[in-house]
């Protein structure tokens, strides 16, 4: 019974493999995974959902962004090309200013988050 614990637990350690030509935190991800952004709390107003890595998603919407609902493990950028103040999401988020998020959205991509 140990064993295969064990097992298990090495099992669910294994990080997923990076995507050729992809940043260095990027990840393959599972065909479903997905970071809708809305321009208002409590996932309401516009709204707008990517299913790829995206390095710029545009000025005019970045400065939007109130709420994010979260499928998968996704890195969320202040700056293009994944710069400035970036923050890790794993889970929605109903208000992202509670939450101490930079304020806008300006490049987002799905990543590996290592377990400790």
């Amino acid at each position: 019974m140990n064993m295969l614990f064990s097992m298990l637990l090495g099992l669910s350690l294994i990080s997923s493999p990076q995507l050729p030509g992809t940043g260095p935190r990027s990840v393959s991800r599972a065909p479903d995974w997905s970071v809708t952004l809305y321009a208002r709390n409590g996932y309401e107003g516009a709204k707008k959902t990517y299913k790829a890595e995206n390095p710029d998603v545009g000025a005019d919407w970045s400065k939007r962004v109130k709420s994010a609902v979260v499928i998968g493990n996704w890195e969320l950028c202040s700056k293009p090309n994944y710069a400035g103040e970036c923050r890790k999401l794993r889970f929605s988020i109903a208000n992202l200013e509670a939450w101490q998020f930079p304020g806008k959205v300006r490049s987002l991509r799905p990543v590996s988050v290592k377990m400790h």
